[in-house]
């Protein structure tokens, strides 16, 4: 049987039917996995956000987000409201075009983070939401965003973990 896989090296087989568990890439995962946490923040939340940001600035019509953050205890809350809500929304769009994923990841964690931890009493019946995105920012800052990616057709975010390791000299 001759191999006409382009995508084969040379002298390498072609994968048969019965491939072990360990020929399996979880690059498929990390895909399903940052854009499906892409899609549902953008339709559950940034879109609400962006929506409420252009309604409170241009129209100068109330907005929730802005008394929430007030009663957080920030300061400046006007000015805050509108750029967490670009800040959701540049987390979204990243996560689904997996351009700088692992910064965005630590963005939308370190946001979890401060929201879990700062006002609880606002989260009743979410918390376990937050916890679930909180994990799955987890999984991205670790792992990356995957094959189908900005970051892999740029070679983004992989000089840092391919550096060879620095030699300490002996004394």
């Amino acid at each position: 049987m001759l191999d006409t896989d382009p995508f084969l090296e040379r002298g390498a087989a072609a994968p048969s039917a019965a491939a072990p568990a360990s020929a399996w890439q979880p690059w498929r995962s990390l895909l399903l996995l940052r854009v499906g946490v892409g899609m549902l923040l953008l339709t559950e939340h940034a879109v609400e956000g962006a929506r409420g940001a252009y309604h409170f600035l241009w129209n100068e019509k109330p907005w929730a987000l802005v008394k929430a953050v007030h009663e957080a205890g920030l300061p400046y809350a006007a000015l805050l409201s509108p750029l967490l809500a670009l800040l959701m929304l540049s987390i979204c769009l990243s996560l689904l075009l997996g351009f700088l994923t692992r910064l965005f990841a630590a963005l939308l964690l370190a946001l979890l983070a401060f929201l879990i931890l700062r006002s609880p009493a606002a989260l009743a019946g979410h918390s376990e939401l937050l916890w679930l995105y909180a994990l799955c920012a987890l999984t991205l800052l670790q792992f990356g965003s995957g094959r189908f990616s900005l970051d892999a057709l740029f070679h983004l975010g992989e000089a840092w973990a391919n550096r060879p390791q620095r030699r300490t000299p002996r004394v």
